[in-house]
């Protein structure tokens, strides 16, 4: 029982992943990742640096969209750059 709770930070930073992607655990990994951090500083970390790059991913994802005129303009360079190659 006790191999059980202690897993090695490989199997922190899936479950750390895992939890990201999916957006849940089961209870056993919660309490098993829960225990983990509360003793490795490394994953506490990698858990933390992972949060922050998802974020600001997600802020700059929904945030930068090109203007109507912008895509447009790319429209019409694509269509002579085929064009030119025909």
């Amino acid at each position: 029982m006790a191999n059980w709770f202690n897993i090695s930070c490989k199997k922190a930073t899936y479950l750390i992943s895992k939890k990201q992607e999916e957006g849940s655990l089961t209870i056993g990994e919660k309490l098993q990742l829960f225990i983990h951090l509360f003793i490795c500083d490394v994953c506490k970390l990698f858990k933390v640096q992972t949060n922050y790059i998802l974020k600001n991913i997600h802020q700059h994802h929904h945030t930068e969209t090109l203007t109507v005129a912008a895509k447009e303009k790319i429209n019409v360079v694509v269509k002579e750059e085929i064009i030119k190659t025909q």
